[in-house]
């Protein structure tokens, strides 16, 4: 069987979460054109395996495999070509770091629409949601907690409600974060003073 060596390469070394990333192996040949299956592995996981030839040149072959599937933060890919038996030996590639950043969120709120002057800025959170969660992580990361806290708290239509302190909770949390939080309006009406006649 002939010798061969394996290099992977990545069509993005840096990318975003949910994104899709090529890894392509070039397997080599001291005579022939390599033929066999291609292996992806993140560490000890395998990605997949593919068995057909993307491309072939003078003594080398590729093959590749396409993933949106890998979590953010940096990770160790390698390819292991399996050869023909009898034709090519086996042969695995050193690692490339594929460096997968987290996917930016932006947070959304709704308050109590109306409140009764009480001399305080504090307001009422309803609702929080999230604009930019892939659709399979819709159930495993959430806005949760902050305060939200009008302008002044004085008596007015539409003022501005800000929203501090919220943060992204569930499994999913860790392959995102949040940059911004959008502000919602809300009122802050006359209370009714009570006038006691004695």
């Amino acid at each position: 069987a002939v010798a061969t060596t394996t290099t992977v390469s990545s069509s993005a070394a840096t990318s975003t979460y949910g994104d899709a990333v090529t890894f392509t192996a070039t397997v080599s040949a001291a005579s022939g054109i390599p033929t066999g299956t291609v292996s992806f592995f993140d560490g000890a996981t395998l990605l997949g395996t593919d068995s057909v030839v993307d491309s072939t040149g003078v003594g080398t072959a590729t093959w590749s495999l396409t993933t949106s599937s890998l979590t953010a933060g940096a990770h160790a890919i390698h390819a292991v070509f399996t050869g023909t038996p009898g034709s090519f030996n086996n042969s695995t590639s050193a690692n490339i770091t594929q460096t997968v950043n987290q996917k930016s969120l932006t947070g959304n709120f709704t308050v109590t629409a109306s409140k009764v002057y009480d001399a305080t800025t504090t307001a009422v959170v309803q609702t929080r949601t999230l604009t930019g969660v892939l659709t399979g992580d819709a159930a495993n990361v959430t806005l949760t907690g902050g305060i939200a806290t009008f302008d002044t708290k004085d008596v007015g239509i539409n003022k501005v409600v800000t929203l501090v302190g919220a943060t992204l909770t569930g499994t999913a949390a860790g392959n995102y974060s949040l940059i911004s939080v959008n502000t919602t309006t809300a009122n802050i009406t006359k209370a009714i003073a009570t006038v006691t006649v004695t």
